[in-house]
């Protein structure tokens, strides 16, 4: 009995003693900090407006320079200049820019003597019809409407100015409106009454043909001069000529010429003499040279301008 009564006593004390066990496992974990609290959300503070946008400035507005003038009889007063030229003078255009501009009309001169050179023989043939237009029916003025179009070097001094710098588009805009307002003058001097007849279609072609290679004739003529001045040494490089006889002919009314003028023609018939080879190379001896950092590249796009400019 006693034995049986310590049996259990012995158990019940294992029993307690793996629940202290248990317990002093328990009590003896640590328990962790409890989370901090959130922090408080701001306030809603809404973004700043955008900032009001620029106020738009009016375009600048040039004035048109006019370039039709008359005479006390109320006739048209014929440009002796491009309609560029004429209305970049009337103009009046930033002074510290002066020498740019100087620059842009040096290379186009460079430009029209390159072209004058490659195209010696359709110059000729130009110079020589240019002094009996008045006289040609309609359909020898478009005959020669070919020729004069490889004669014209494009894009016109006023867009070359602007690609440049040296005007500003809407100053561009002006030399191109006066350009247009003496171009509608000649038609309606070579038509006063819009009849628009074959006579009145035919003094348009005249004048619209002498417009658009004014330049390039100008230029020439220019060059025929210097060379005049220049012949012996020229004629050196020129090698071998096919009618020796001709070129003395000439050679001599180039010498006893007087004035400009005389000096020209007679250098007409000395370049006549020569083959299309012989007249590039003489034209190229005495064309202003292409700047070797030009203001305005070669590569700026071409931009057509309106006939007659």
């Amino acid at each position: 009995m006693s034995r049986a009564m310590s049996g259990r006593s012995v158990s019940a004390w294992l029993v307690m003693a793996a629940g202290l066990c248990v317990s002093g496992v328990a009590m003896g974990q640590v328990v962790p900090p409890a989370p901090p609290a959130p922090a408080p959300t701001p306030a809603y503070e809404p973004p700043a407006p955008p900032p009001p946008p620029p106020v738009p400035v009016a375009a600048k507005v040039v004035e048109t320079p006019n370039i039709v003038e008359r005479d006390a009889q109320g006739r048209l007063v014929v440009l002796t200049q491009t309609s560029d030229e004429a209305a970049l003078s009337k103009m009046t255009l930033e002074a510290e820019k002066s020498g740019l501009r100087a620059q842009v009309i040096e290379e186009r001169r460079a430009r029209v003597h390159a072209m004058l050179s490659k195209q010696a023989t359709t110059a000729l043939s130009v110079r020589k019809a240019m002094p009996t237009i008045d006289g040609m029916e309609l359909q020898e003025v478009m005959e020669l409407a070919p020729q004069v179009r490889l004669l014209n070097v494009q894009p016109s001094l006023g867009t070359m100015m602007m690609q440049a710098g040296a005007i500003s588009q809407p100053e561009l805009d002006a030399v191109n409106r006066a350009g247009q307002a003496y171009n509608q003058a000649l038609a309606k001097e070579a038509d006063p009454d819009n009849k628009g007849g074959g006579g009145a279609m035919q003094a348009i072609a005249r004048t619209q043909m002498r417009r658009a290679v004014f330049e390039a004739m100008r230029e020439y003529d220019s060059l025929l001069l210097k060379l005049a001045s220049q012949w012996a040494g020229v004629k050196g490089t020129l090698g071998e000529f096919s009618d020796a006889a001709a070129l003395a002919a000439a050679e001599a009314k180039v010498a006893s010429a007087t004035s400009d003028g005389a000096k020209i023609e007679a250098m007409l018939g000395v370049l006549s003499t020569l083959n299309a080879e012989q007249q590039a190379k003489a034209l190229s001896a005495v064309a202003t040279p292409t700047p070797a950092n030009p203001v305005v590249p070669a590569s700026a796009p071409p931009v057509t301008r309106p006939a007659g400019r």
